[in-house]
């Protein structure tokens, strides 16, 4: 179903910090809602960007931006048009500084919102995503939402705390790790939180809670399937991807498995078809499963000598990239690579973007 077709080879294999020997990973890739721009977020607090309409067999990024901090959350505006150059921009956020958003072409700076805590510090979302309209900025924080209008840029946002007070029992409690919006406009919005708990929302009817989800690790990633009826969910050092149905009274309805016993952020994705999901998992494999099957594992194929950090269809194109490594350090004497994690041994270092084309067999579409 796989064939592997480019790389970004050794683009991304640099030393995070010449004192601590710390080497260089990919967190996690994005690709713009039309397509055109890859997006990728590393350890080394570089944000590339890579023009999807040049890739050839070996790649090459077309913009790099440096900030000097970790890279929180990165989201690609949500009305982006390769046509429209004033629509093509990302909005990045990291550690104690205002979020910001840039342009796609030339890495220039186009707007930035500040978040502050009760004592008038700046702090950074641990998430963000741009609503369906392409109005607001949804970030999260600690039991709390703040969202922003891009037509006002600056301090002013609208917060929605998600738990009444930090004491109370009722609510979502914990940092919100992971938001996103159901793809069908209905207005339901889905926050994860790192204290495993999945709250929806009603944007339409002033963010009011509708439900609580738990039994749900520390959560790194939300996702509906296209047709709106389905919410999967992944949270740190588990093996499963749920999925749950929301039609009713939002069950679990079966789970997704894969090595994943790790705290990194393994990213999934679906399919323009809205049919197959696709993840990484701890041993360096792609696995692509079948959600008009129950989830059934249709593949399951090598792609790094490492961690798969990340696996994303391209919206609109039979194309998906993957993305590798985890964090290592190298030894100051016999310059050889430690591994200093929770991760699979036995994986040699790797950290690079290949991309493959996707074929959809005969017998995958029965």
């Amino acid at each position: 179903m796989l064939t592997y077709f480019g790389t970004t080879n050794s683009l991304f294999h640099t030393e995070k910090n010449s004192k601590s020997k710390e080497l260089n990973y990919i967190k996690g890739t994005q690709w713009s809602p039309d397509g055109s721009f890859l997006l990728t977020n590393s350890n080394d607090d570089v944000i590339r960007v890579f023009d999807s309409s040049k890739t050839c067999e070996n790649w090459e990024n077309e913009l790099e931006i440096k900030f000097g901090e970790p890279i929180y959350a990165i989201d690609w505006y949500s009305k982006l048009n390769f046509a429209d150059p004033t629509s093509c921009f990302f909005a990045i956020s990291k550690r104690d500084h205002p979020i910001k958003l840039y342009d796609a072409f030339t890495g220039k700076l186009k707007l930035s919102f500040v978040g502050e805590d009760h004592l008038e510090q700046i702090r950074a979302p641990n998430s963000l995503c741009f609503d369906l309209d392409g109005e607001k900025l949804y970030t999260g924080f600690d039991s709390k939402l703040q969202i922003y209008t891009l037509s006002r840029p600056g301090k002013e946002s609208e917060n929605i705390l998600t738990t009444p007070t930090k004491r109370s029992k009722s609510g979502q409690k914990g940092i919100i790790s992971s938001i996103s919006f159901n793809p069908d406009y209905s207005g339901l919005l889905s926050l994860g939180s790192y204290s495993g708990s999945v709250g929806l929302y009603d944007i339409n009817d002033n963010h009011r809670q509708i439900q609580v989800l738990k039994g749900v690790g520390g959560v790194t990633q939300t996702l509906f399937t296209l047709d709106g009826n389905f919410l999967f969910i992944a949270s740190r050092k588990s093996s499963k991807i749920q999925c749950w149905d929301l039609r009713n009274t939002g069950e679990l309805i079966y789970s997704l498995e894969r090595p994943g016993n790790t705290n990194q952020r393994l990213s999934f994705s679906i399919d323009p078809t809205g049919r197959y999901l696709s993840s990484g998992d701890t041993k360096g494999y792609i696995w692509i499963y079948d959600l008009k099957n129950q989830g059934k594992v249709v593949y399951c194929q090598p792609a790094h000598t490492d961690v798969v950090s990340s696996s994303n269809f391209h919206p609109t194109y039979s194309m998906l990239v993957s993305s590798s490594g985890q964090r290592r350090y190298k030894d100051s004497y016999n310059d050889t690579v430690l591994t200093y994690d929770d991760g699979e041994g036995g994986l040699k270092y790797d950290c690079r973007i290949n991309a493959w084309m996707v074929q959809y067999e005969e017998n995958m579409e029965e």
